[in-house]
Formats: structure tokens, C-alpha cells, sequence
């Protein structure tokens, strides 16, 4: 874990042009620590002294306050805007989920899942070859850079592997269709 930078200070806010997106602003001569706990929790730098927290699943405030936790855990002084504060306090109600029978933390752990997955496409760790809609969602088959073959399931804040090969010729092979 980072060593505590006593002399950071951040402040968290809703970022202006995207509205559930959560800006994170450093004040100090080195925020290191500050940073890396931040990027720890999703946050990636804008600017040198600037990060933003985007999520497919647009519950930046709720991963915020988590990081807000933590900065405070480490020593480092936090501020949160009191537009932030209220989107932190506001009851979460995902109206119309389609996985009813699963609380609120087990749909936030299927959207961390499926933020997994987005991040690693886009940072380019999991290149996908194929898509192709089932009939009822999106199914794709993707490569890891270790070489692992996936089969994926769903959308978005959804999306889930469904299936993970070891080698090329099981991915390839019609007997392990996802379907």
C-alpha cells in the first residue's frame, strides 16, 4: 500500500459535462499516494493533478465514497462537493434490473464484473473478435493477452464471461458454443 501523503488534499466532485461521472482534483507538490489509491478505485488520470471516475453502470458516487474511504484511511484530507454528497446520499433503486432475485450488493457485483471486462477491452488486455446477438442479448468471444479464450454474455453493466478456454482450439471449437 501507498505511503500517506500528509500534504494531499483532494476533492471529489460531479464532473460537469457527464452526470454521473466523478472528477477527483490533487493539491500537493507530489500526490502519489493520493493518485494511486484513487486509481485503485477506478479513477484515471485527466490531467497532472486531475482524475475522473467513469462507470458503465453509472454508480460513480457510490465507488467515490468508497475511495473517499480510503484517501481518508491513509491519512490524506478529502472534500466532498455537496452536489457529490447528495448523489452519495440518494437512495439507489435500479428500476426494472433484469436480475430481480439479487440484492443490491450482488448486482453491484455483477456490474463490477461486467466493469472488468470494459476495462480490459479498452485497455486492450481482451481483444474481442466476434459478436452476435442470441436472441435475446449480445454474445461475443474475446482473446486475453495470456492467451485465454472467452465466451461473453450480456451488455454493458451486464456483461459477463461465460465461459473461459485454456487454448485456441477450444475457443474455436463448435462443441463449446455458448449456446
Amino acid at each position: 500500500m501507498p505511503q500517506p501523503d500528509t500534504a494531499a488534499h483532494v476533492r471529489l466532485d460531479r464532473h460537469p459535462h457527464h452526470t454521473s461521472a466523478v472528477t477527483a482534483t490533487l493539491t500537493a507538490s507530489s500526490p502519489t499516494a493520493a493518485r494511486a489509491l484513487l486509481s485503485v478505485h477506478g479513477f484515471r488520470p485527466t490531467g497532472e493533478h486531475s482524475l475522473a471516475l467513469a462507470r458503465i453502470d453509472h454508480e460513480e458516487p457510490h465507488y467515490a465514497q468508497q475511495a473517499a474511504q480510503a484517501l481518508r484511511t491513509a491519512g490524506i484530507t478529502v472534500d466532498i462537493t455537496p452536489a457529490l454528497q447528495e448523489a452519495i446520499d440518494t437512495e439507489w433503486d435500479w428500476a426494472g434490473h433484469p436480475l430481480p432475485w439479487l440484492d443490491r450488493d450482488e448486482i453491484r457485483d455483477v456490474s463490477n464484473q461486467a466493469q472488468q471486462i470494459h476495462d480490459d477491452i479498452v485497455a486492450g488486455r481482451l481483444t474481442i473478435h466476434l459478436h452476435a446477438h442470441d436472441g435475446w442479448t449480445t454474445v461475443a468471444v474475446g482473446t486475453y493477452r495470456d492467451g485465454r479464450g472467452v465466451h461473453l454474455h450480456g451488455e454493458d453493466h451486464l456483461r459477463q464471461i461465460a465461459t473461459v478456454y485454456t487454448g485456441p482450439t477450444e475457443t474455436s471449437s463448435p462443441a463449446h458454443s455458448p449456446h
